[in-house]
């Protein structure tokens, strides 16, 4: 009997799929031509949160420190192809791509014309350009989401992060907006059922999420860093290490050998580097903005409403 119902969940959450992705085909080729920025994301935010929970996928509960997050540059561990939608469906943003998510079926038409900026890997001068696009679209107020990794793992891992594309946040003098992801089963333990790695094709990535029980994002916000006057490579070192603390305090020492294959890594790294401190000082850089308060800590969690300065050789 169970197995039954399984089946029938399973087909019911692919016709569904299917369904969205045919309204999302017709909503982009007949209305987003003619309709504003707001009313595009608003329908973006909407077909997302709709496409997640057809695929059995829940958003997190907190939802507010994500769809309130400031203009700037959203950086993020990178897990799966949800991995777009769940941000999407909390707060809209135009996301960096490789230009290889293009010529994904359908998934990747409709990304290719919902206002997102992709990247040819490979080419000469592709990253000056990308970082050109982008810095513009920042100067415009626009957010943008970038995955600096690259490339997806398991959840369990933080990849170390390319620096290049993040001197668009340095040129527009906006905030880098650390955002750590990962997924829980239906028991609340972390999985990696969702997570879009090695060999697997689209479809593979597809079938495993809609056959699981249920599949819950967690997002967290994890730092706001302040970019003016600062180094990419530093930007970078310090939103890895925040993002990175973050996602190894989610898998418990058990669970690392049990669920996901837990390897040693850039999560890692000497305690005097990252020890939290509740020491909070006043001052601040004189290129912050007076309303900057500043943690004694790089990676100390912080609520929005506070940036992480730059130090010197940090």
């Amino acid at each position: 009997m169970l197995s039954v119902l399984v089946i029938l969940r399973t087909g019911m959450r692919l016709l569904l799929v299917a369904l969205y992705l045919l309204a999302g085909a017709l909503c982009v080729a007949l209305l987003f031509p003619w309709l504003r920025q707001g009313a595009r994301a608003r329908i973006k935010l909407r077909w997302s949160t709709g496409l997640l929970s057809a695929l059995g996928v829940d958003l997190p509960q907190d939802t507010a420190p994500v769809a309130t997050l400031p203009q700037g540059l959203i950086v993020a561990n990178h897990i799966s192809f949800i991995d777009i939608f769940v941000i999407n469906a909390l707060v809209p943003v135009t996301f960096v791509a490789k230009s290889e998510v293009a010529r994904w079926p359908l998934i990747g038409w409709l990304t290719a014309r919902t206002d997102n900026l992709f990247i040819e890997r490979g080419r000469r001068g592709a990253a000056y350009l990308t970082q050109q696009a982008m810095s513009a679209a920042l100067s415009s107020g626009r957010r943008l989401v970038l995955f600096p990794e690259g490339t997806t793992t398991q959840g369990d891992d933080v990849l170390p992060f390319h620096a290049a594309l993040l001197q668009s946040a340095v040129v527009s003098a906006v905030p880098v907006i650390c955002l750590a992801l990962g997924y829980r089963d239906a028991g609340g333990h972390m999985t990696a059922t969702p997570a879009f790695v090695d060999e697997d094709t689209l479809w593979d990535c597809i079938w495993r999420i809609v056959c699981s029980d249920r599949v819950v994002a967690q997002v967290s916000v994890v730092a706001q860093l302040a970019s003016v006057g600062g180094d990419r490579r530093h930007l970078a070192q310090q939103a890895h290490r925040c993002i990175a603390r973050t996602v190894a305090s989610w898998y418990d020492p058990e669970q690392r050998n049990k669920d996901v294959t837990w390897r040693q890594s850039s999560c890692h790294w000497p305690a005097e580097e990252c020890d939290v401190s509740e020491e909070r000082t006043g001052e601040r850089h004189e290129s912050e903005p007076e309303y900057i308060a500043r943690p004694a800590n790089p990676c100390e969690r912080i609520d929005r409403n506070f940036a992480l300065p730059l130090e010197p050789g940090a």
